[in-house]
């Protein structure tokens, strides 16, 4: 029995959207740090948007 649903759009932090095999290139070429702290900032000023639209 599988118990994570694969149909399921659940976000992953910061690169949610690459392949694992994006990710593994990025890494060999030393590009995944620079990326995800890019996509971390990111999701950082999106959440504060958000809570600053919600006040």
């Amino acid at each position: 029995m599988n118990m994570i649903d694969n149909n399921r759009n659940i976000p992953k932090p910061y690169m949610g959207n690459l392949t694992s095999q994006q990710i593994v290139n990025m890494a060999k070429s030393g590009q995944l740090g620079g990326e995800m702290v890019k996509r971390m900032i990111a999701n950082e000023e999106t959440e504060l948007m958000n809570h600053l639209n919600s006040e």
